[in-house]
C-alpha cells in the first residue's frame, strides 16, 4: 500500500513540474537616469500586466522598478522577443516631472530584451535619461 501511495504522489509531482518547465517569465521594467526628475506611469489598460493596483506609478531619480509581468507557457524551451518593434507593450501615459510626455514609450522599440541566465525569464527594460525624452 505504501509503495502504491508513494508511486501516486511521485506521479503527481512529475506531472505538476512539466506544466512549469517550459514556463516563461517576462520583467518589465522602468530605469530612471534622470538626475532630478520624476517618472510617473499612468496604465491605460486594466490586465494583469500591471503589477501594482495604483492608478500612477512612481519612479524616482536612479531608481529601477518592475511595473509589469508576463507569463506565457509554450513547448518551445528557447525563450524569445514577444514583440515586434512597432508592437505596444502594454499602453501606458508617462509623465516626467507631472509633464506628459508626447512619446509613446509604450512602443517595443524603446524597450531593451534580456534572456535570464537560466533562459526561462527575460526583462524588458524601458530606461529613461535626457537622450530617450530628446528622441524623436
Amino acid at each position: 500500500m505504501k509503495k502504491w501511495f508513494f508511486l501516486i504522489i511521485a506521479t503527481f509531482i512529475l506531472i505538476s513540474c512539466e506544466k512549469y518547465s517550459h514556463s516563461k517569465f517576462y520583467d518589465f521594467k522602468v530605469k530612471n537616469e534622470l538626475s532630478a526628475s520624476v517618472i510617473k506611469i499612468v496604465p491605460l489598460t486594466e490586465s494583469d500586466f500591471w503589477l501594482s493596483f495604483a492608478d500612477t506609478i512612481v519612479v524616482f531619480p536612479g531608481e529601477k522598478i518592475i511595473i509589469g509581468s508576463r507569463y506565457e507557457y509554450d513547448d518551445n524551451k528557447k525563450i524569445v522577443d514577444l514583440y515586434d518593434s512597432d508592437d505596444n507593450i502594454e499602453s501606458f501615459d508617462l509623465y516626467i516631472d507631472n509633464v506628459k510626455s508626447d512619446i509613446d514609450f509604450s512602443k517595443r522599440l524603446y524597450w531593451t530584451f534580456t534572456i535570464g541566465p537560466v533562459d526561462e525569464s527575460a526583462t524588458y527594460l524601458l530606461t529613461i535619461n535626457e537622450d530617450t525624452i530628446t528622441f524623436d
